[in-house]
């Protein structure tokens, strides 16, 4: 049975618009953003419960039941039936309902979703079954590809939580030259805005490409393996650090030049930080 009492579930998405990807026959009037990779990493570290799912069945709210609906939106309740689940903290129910605000399309009605898998960040269970977007592009459309980035950004999730894509800043650095003509190591120490030390370790040998690893604690191991680009690690640095090194952190340094070079090869080990979410919301 289909459940249509929506007061409860309006007042999770009361302040903000959430948008969904759409099939071709959609139509959307409105250009809807599809998650890069630093989007998926953002959404990663916001959902409490990750699924794989099916839309079932909606319903849609009234316009005069569906507070801070954005124009040219419309508001869904959705039925789902889950496939799969990538993560959660407990038990996820077989069914689940959630709100969604999608653009209307070119002929100003709601599309139509039913059939459409989907991929799911959710926030917590609110009452059995019931969920809440964890973002304002919580719903997006499922693919193969996108089932195995997110996989992927999970394995690291544990030692990442709390953290979040473009809050941190270098506060420190020092560099030690090595015994022989070509050696050395460098420390770059970021943290977060939540207070959790991250740090950067550059190693260089003579005939070797500079090593870079990083270290997401108070421990640091110089021989641990470089970030691997598009893990949530590599992502969230890249996503933070600044282009060059704050000059207050090179103040009074003699190896001003080599900070400067060992901080590009590791933002370079990093990999870019590709992030659709923010252009759309310039637009």
């Amino acid at each position: 049975m289909f459940f249509r009492s929506v007061s409860g579930l309006a007042l999770f998405v009361a302040s903000s618009a959430t948008i969904v990807t759409f099939p071709l026959q959609a139509q959307p009037a409105v250009e809807i953003p599809v998650a890069a990779t630093a989007d998926l990493a953002e959404l990663t570290l916001a959902a409490a419960t990750i699924v794989r799912a099916r839309i079932a069945d909606t319903d849609e709210v009234r316009a005069e039941r569906a507070p801070g609906l954005a124009p040219g939106f419309r508001r869904l309740l959705v039925e789902a039936e889950v496939v799969a689940v990538l993560a959660a903290p407990g038990a996820v129910p077989g069914d689940i309902r959630y709100l969604v605000d999608v653009p209307e399309t070119r002929r100003g009605r709601a599309p139509r979703l039913e059939g459409e898998e989907v991929m799911l960040f959710l926030g917590p269970e609110h009452r059995p079954g019931e969920f809440a977007l964890a973002h304002k592009y919580g719903q997006q459309s499922w693919s193969g590809g996108t089932d195995e980035a997110v996989r992927k950004l999970l394995n690291n999730r544990a030692q990442m939580r709390g953290l979040t894509l473009g809050d941190a800043a270098v506060t420190s650095a020092f560099h030690v030259p090595g015994t022989i003509a070509g050696e050395s190591e460098s420390q770059i120490f970021v943290r977060t805005g939540e207070g959790r030390p991250l740090s950067l370790v550059v190693l260089r040998r003579p005939g070797q490409a500079p090593r870079v690893s990083v270290a997401t604690g108070d421990i640091i191991d110089p021989n641990a393996p470089p970030p691997e680009r598009g893990s949530l690690p590599a992502l969230v640095l890249a996503c933070s650090l600044p282009e060059s090194l704050p000059g207050e952190v090179l103040e009074g340094s003699r190896d001003a030049d080599a900070l400067r070079a060992d901080y590009q090869a590791a933002r370079e080990a990093l990999g870019g930080c590709e992030r659709n979410f923010e252009q759309a919301a310039l637009r």
